[in-house]
This record gives structure tokens, C-alpha cells and sequence, in this order.
């Protein structure tokens, strides 16, 4: 599957490294934000798995990140 004229594994890698990444490396001070700014960082984080994986903008996020945590 492609998209973007991307493959999907490579969005997924850039995915991993970029936001994936960034949201583990400051998951201490995340904690300590207000829900407004934490609902944001899951928009973000949705809306790239939805890219990855070519998903529909109301598949659930929690079948987004299963889906993706193995692959």
C-alpha cells in the first residue's frame, strides 16, 4: 500500500523516529500537563498512525496503536 508516495513501512519508521520518539523520550513531563495539551498529543499521535496506515478518520486510536506496536 502506498501513500503520499511513500511505502507504508518507511511512514511507519518515520513515525517511530519522529513523533514516536519525542512523546516516550518526554512521557515525565507530559504527565504533568493539563488534559488539553494531553488530548492534543493523542490528535497528533492518531492523525500520523492514520497516515501510516491509510485508516479512516474514525477508526478507534486504541486499533491504531495495536495494530502498529508489533509491526
Amino acid at each position: 500500500m502506498e501513500t503520499l508516495g511513500c511505502k507504508q513501512k518507511i511512514l511507519l519508521v518515520i513515525y517511530r523516529g519522529l513523533i514516536r520518539s519525542i512523546l516516550d523520550y518526554g512521557a515525565i513531563a507530559f504527565d504533568s500537563m493539563n488534559n488539553t495539551n494531553k488530548q492534543k498529543l493523542d490528535s497528533i499521535q492518531a492523525q500520523a498512525l492514520r497516515i501510516v496506515c491509510g485508516a479512516a478518520r474514525g477508526t478507534p486510536t486504541a486499533a491504531l496503536l495495536v495494530n502498529h506496536r508489533f509491526s
